[in-house]
């Protein structure tokens, strides 16, 4: 199912859209209908003269917004997701892993390089096909690159660009492209890179 629009726009500031997403999850995943409460994991406290609505009327235009799901309300439908949203890094791990594509975790998101990143995208789609039979749209942010990180990793960028599926690929090799005021930190990295790709790839 999807909404139109935003599902966490009820028709007030946008700045109170964290505090309606909490309500929303309070009411999935609560046993109990939501109170005022004054304590918000989302940072934003309900005030009634502030956003302008009593606590019913901001939960009544929260309810509106989502009575496409209102069945799910009180099932403890998003703490499922979250499990299964847990569940796909380990699955999509397992499988990189059987394809020799290094993928250490932080957290709930992977590492790759950037030639794994098609690999990763059918694996990821394929995953939750298996696992929801549903078909979502991935949604990716690429972070934007410092012109510092560029320069520091001109250093290692051979190894970067390292693309093992294709044949007679030459070894890479260190560059020592230092920046100023950096060498000792980009050895160090260039060391334990290349200590890396000849203990995935000898």
């Amino acid at each position: 199912m999807e909404l139109d629009g935003d599902p966490y726009d009820i028709g007030i500031d946008k700045r109170f859209r964290p505090l309606v997403k909490e309500i929303f999850n309070r009411l999935i995943n609560g046993k109990r209908i939501p109170f005022p409460y004054r304590y918000s994991s989302s940072g934003i406290i309900f005030d009634e003269a502030d956003i302008g609505l009593s606590w019913d009327e901001f939960l009544g235009l929260t309810k509106d917004r989502l009575k496409a799901v209102s069945d799910q309300f009180s099932s403890g439908a998003g703490l499922k997701l979250q499990r299964l949203d847990s569940d796909l890094v380990p699955a999509v791990m397992l499988e990189a892993n059987t394809l020799n594509v290094p993928m250490p975790p932080i957290h709930d998101r992977v590492i790759i390089r950037l030639t794994d990143y098609p690999d990763l995208m059918i694996d990821m789609e394929r995953s939750m096909i298996e696992r929801a039979s549903i078909k979502v749209r991935i949604k990716i942010t690429e972070p934007q690159t410092s012109d510092l990180t560029a320069r520091l990793s001109k250093h290692w960028e051979q190894f970067d660009l390292y693309d093992p599926t294709k044949d007679d690929q030459p070894e890479p090799q260190l560059t020592n492209q230092f920046v100023s005021g950096y060498e000792s930190y980009q050895k160090r990295v260039g060391e334990m890179i290349q200590r890396k790709h000849k203990q995935i790839f000898r």
